[in-house]
């Protein structure tokens, strides 16, 4: 793997155990980093088991809701067979939420705590401490717990695991595409550096991307390692079918990131930037990956319509059946031309395929991601794509974040890296070459015979001189996926936390001296890399020191009342909730009642029962919201102030949302004030504070009770 580069490079079993082990350093940093974070922020090591389960909000306590259930069944496959058959996620309906919701996690999470505390039982070690806190301002005392025998502490040490191998992932990838261990110092000092940038794993630890994201950066890599191999081997094909697999499995995002993968490989392809047997093992691999997800997700309808699932098969057809599909043109134009029609082959192909496939089963799930992306670049608004882009999350890049990655020197590097990559490309590292080249051909001069070989030497000259001009294909690749990234990134702020990650790693090319080719000798590039090392660290360690001095402390007391009043007024089976999204995953979670809507939005089914649901948040009758609610077989609706008089930013409130949803209605009362504040008939005010409100919503059937016989005529 040597490279010619005055840095030390990767080529001993030397280097590679201390690769390894700086690698478990990182690992071992970030695990304490996110943990310590996020007990300063909750002070999670002192609440109740109630209180840490209020504390998953949102899609949080959804997914955690599923490894609740596998924990407190009676045994690990009656708790499988739960979830696989669980009628309370949607009720009436009956799903299996294994196929819908990438619940592999929680599974293994699940099966994992309870082997450890059978074993812990077995051999007599205790797995977790307990004691009583006293929670002032008139709450009653709770019981807390603290150690691996709790079931949350051992799911957010889970987490915490994978963020680990993140960090321990983005060093090695770092050494590897630097083919230096300095490369890899530069990329996992820019991700701490860049934390809050990079990952949010230390405020929503059950999230999807805690567990995916770290798979998604190995499938990234191994593509990255099979595409610089002379020849690929079973072993590249194996490492990204598993890759692929877990990342889909675990992750219903995923697919989209593969597709960008899928189309920056196609423009290496079709340039012939990258060997066709190696793109053939990486598509096969993607296609093998593919095919094990569909089955561990029980062919999931969305991953099956996926572009994704469909390029892989249209990009493997055209690599078999027309193999000089990429075959290098004679003249740049012809080249620019071939390259336009392939790639508008590969796109025509595509969607001919996702079209005859979601017709086949009748599939619109990912109709509202491009109706998400239509809105935002025409006027175009529904009521499906307006909860999405008036989440902050789901705004344009700020220039906020352009300037926290500036400030840290990462994009300056960064541009730094891509510059001297293109330059090299260019044909400006030839002048570190020029001086071996003239030696040869003085060589060649010495003597007439050796004049007659000269044209042979220079040509020899020239072919060595153009091999190490060329950029290898997973540098290409790299930076290609990067661009995706930031494409990505730019569109949907959330989708940053995978461009800031790649921008570390594209940072440690700064570290190969075959692309920094205009540093002469060893200690100059050392010097620039501990110069930068140090710019970095004046505003990176000042971003850590601001993470870690956020300290809190959760408290929810009106969500504490409203649980447990769920709980002692309510029945366990029949009763069932609808509400707002946010609330009714916290209720599935804590009191194990079955809801209408949850916040997993993926489906569409689920968003026009959420759509029904959020009319009380709109214009209308009280009447009208009844029937909509006794149709969904809904008992009890849960109201929340801040869906009612909370102040969103301009235009995005559920009023503002109703009106463009349906303009003609403007003129009727909004009703969500008349059900907070009023005992709206037919719906009956059970419960109340100062936060939350619910309504019992009666069956439209009164059962009458007959008099006794005696009076009867």
């Amino acid at each position: 793997m040597n490279d010619g580069s005055t840095v030390p490079t990767i080529t001993s079993y030397t280097q590679y155990t201390l690769i390894a082990s700086v690698a478990l350093v990182c690992s071992c940093l970030n695990f304490y980093h996110v943990s310590t974070m996020f007990e300063n922020d909750r002070h999670f090591s002192h609440l109740s088991t109630l209180e840490r389960e209020m504390t998953f909000r949102t899609e949080m306590g959804f997914y955690y809701s599923y490894y609740k259930r596998i924990v407190n069944a009676p045994s690990f496959i009656s708790g499988l067979h739960h979830i696989m058959n669980d009628n309370k996620t949607e009720y009436p309906s009956t799903i299996n939420t294994l196929q819908r919701f990438n619940l592999y996690p929680e599974v293994l999470l699940g099966a994992a705590f309870r082997g450890f505390v059978h074993f812990a039982k077995l051999i007599g070690i205790k797995t977790k401490e307990c004691w009583q806190v006293d929670r002032g301002d008139d709450l009653p005392s709770v019981w807390s717990c603290e150690g691996l025998g709790d079931a949350s502490y051992f799911y957010i040490n889970g987490v915490w695991i994978f963020a680990g191998i993140t960090a321990a992932l983005i060093f090695i990838y770092g050494c590897y595409l630097s083919r230096s261990i300095f490369g890899g110092i530069i990329a996992i000092s820019s991700f701490f550096f860049n934390h809050g940038e990079c990952t949010r794993v230390q405020w929503t630890p059950p999230l999807r991307e805690s567990f995916g994201y770290p798979l998604i950066l190995a499938q990234i890599l191994s593509v990255s390692w099979c595409l610089r191999q002379t020849t690929p081997h079973w072993k590249h094909l194996c490492w990204i079918a598993f890759t692929t697999t877990a990342s889909l499995v675990t992750w219903q995002f995923s697919q989209f990131v593969f597709l960008t993968q899928v189309l920056s490989l196609t423009v290496l392809w079709i340039q012939n930037s990258a060997p066709r047997p190696n793109i053939t093992v990486v598509f096969l691999g993607n296609l093998i990956g593919l095919q094990n997800a569909i089955v561990l997700l029980f062919a999931n309808e969305m991953l099956l319509t996926s572009l994704y699932s469909c390029s892989v098969v249209v990009l493997l057809g055209f690599i078999v059946f027309l193999p000089h599909f990429s075959s290098r043109p004679q003249s740049e134009w012809v080249k620019l031309r071939n390259t336009v029609i392939h790639v508008a082959m590969v796109c025509i192909g595509t969607f001919l395929l996702r079209f005859c496939v979601s017709t086949l089963l009748g599939s619109k799930d990912d109709a509202h991601i491009f109706n998400l992306m239509r809105s935002k670049f025409t006027s175009f608004r529904d009521f499906h794509t307006m909860l999405y882009t008036c989440a902050a999350e789901f705004d344009f890049l700020s220039l906020s974040t352009v300037y926290r990655l500036s400030s840290t020197l990462l994009l300056p590097i960064v541009y730094t890296a891509i510059g001297s990559v293109a330059l090299y490309a260019a044909g400006f590292g030839d002048i570190a070459n020029n001086g071996e080249v003239c030696q040869k051909r003085v060589a060649a001069s010495l003597s007439i015979k050796k004049q007659r070989e000269s044209r042979h030497l220079k040509e020899i000259s020239r072919n060595e001189t153009s091999s190490h001009r060329k950029v290898d294909a997973a540098v290409q690749y790299n930076i290609l996926q990067l661009m995706a990234f930031i494409i990505m990134a730019a569109t949907i702020m959330r989708l940053k936390l995978f461009m800031s990650p790649h921008l570390c790693i594209i940072a440690s090319l700064v570290a190969s001296k075959k692309y920094m080719f205009f540093v002469k000798g060893k200690l100059m590039h050392l010097a620039l890399l501990a110069a930068l090392l140090s710019g970095m660290s004046f505003a990176g360690l000042r971003n850590l020191k601001e993470q870690r001095s956020i300290i809190g402390e959760y408290s929810n007391p009106a969500l504490e009342d409203l649980i447990n009043w769920i709980q002692k007024e309510t029945p366990r089976e029949e009763a069932a909730f609808a509400g707002p999204m946010p609330i009714m995953s916290s209720i599935l979670l804590t009191t194990q009642r079955p809801v209408i809507n949850h916040p997993h939005y993926e489906y569409a089914n689920l968003r026009e029962r959420t759509k029904t649901v959020y009319r009380a948040f709109g214009r209308g009758t009280v009447t009208e919201l009844y029937r909509s609610l006794v149709d969904l077989k809904v008992t009890y609706f849960v109201l929340q102030d801040h869906w009612c008089f909370g102040e969103p930013r301009p235009g995005c409130s559920m009023l503002d949302i109703w009106d463009i949803e349906e303009p003609h209605r403007k003129d009727l009362n909004p009703l969500c004030s008349v059900l907070f504040e009023g005992n709206p008939s037919p719906l009956q005010r059970v419960f109340s504070n100062e936060i939350y409100v619910v309504l019992r919503v009666p069956s439209r059937y009164v059962e009458v009770k007959l008099p006794p016989r005696q009076y009867r005529q």
